[in-house]
């Protein structure tokens, strides 16, 4: 058996990009998913799918190759999503159930079939990435800090599912991440809101953000599941 891979999904861009990038420079093994293709990466270590996560036929395709090519999944970072803004009166059903369904449905879907791929192995761990939009409340982010609300409590709950058989579930909810394009989708003023009611009042760093992932699959967290690590502080 092959050293385990690292799964992150929506590889095509931002944080996503960045954090296949940083692992593939620590010698791992990653397979990335998107929409579309990822032209960004040129490494013999990484294995990029086209995959809709709102489509479970689309994830189960991908999870059956990885079954047939013999992969033993051993972090999967559930990272894609969508950045939502919009306030509930000019919401239409359409934008709503396009967000949920990528940013949660998609989500559990993907961890799911992980799941069936670690409990072979008796061990895995699971990110959730979420948002401190959860806990902040902040007018025009309702149906996205919905979504990532929902996936928190997924967290909890799954983490208890699987605790038994050595995999463990943890979610780390971001603020503003720096050189990802979470700001150039955010207007100054909304920045300005976010991090003033952070703790640190401050941007963070892809660096603070693999820091945290490679804590919680390290053997010094084994006790650490069912739980979300807010970066920024709120």
């Amino acid at each position: 058996m092959e050293k385990p891979v690292v799964l992150i999904t929506g590889t095509s861009q931002g944080l996503g990009l960045s954090l296949a990038e940083y692992y593939l420079s620590k010698g791992e093994r990653v397979i990335g998913c998107s929409r579309g293709k990822n032209e960004s990466i040129n490494n013999q270590d990484y294995q990029h799918f086209e995959v809709d996560v709102g489509s479970e036929q689309s994830i189960e395709n991908m999870f059956m190759k990885i079954k047939k090519n013999g992969q033993q999944i051993g972090l999967l970072v559930n990272n894609a999503g969508i950045a939502h803004k919009g306030y509930v009166l000019r919401l239409a059903q359409e934008e709503i159930s396009n967000v949920l369904t990528v940013n949660t449905i998609g989500s559990i879907l993907v961890s799911r079939y992980a799941y069936k791929n670690m409990r072979k192995f008796k061990c895995g761990n699971i990110i959730n990435i979420s948002s401190l939009h959860t806990s902040l409340a902040i007018e025009g982010a309702s149906v996205y800090a919905a979504s990532k609300s929902a996936l928190e409590q997924f967290t909890k709950s799954m983490a208890k599912e699987v605790s038994a058989e050595g995999i463990r579930v943890n979610s780390v909810a971001l603020s503003i991440v720096e050189n990802t394009g979470m700001a150039a989708e955010l207007d100054e003023a909304m920045q300005e809101k976010i991090l003033n009611q952070t703790f640190i009042q401050r941007s963070i760093s892809v660096r603070e953000v693999v820091h945290v992932i490679d804590f919680l699959r390290s053997e010094f967290a084994s006790s650490i599941t069912g739980e979300c690590i807010h970066l920024g502080g709120v």
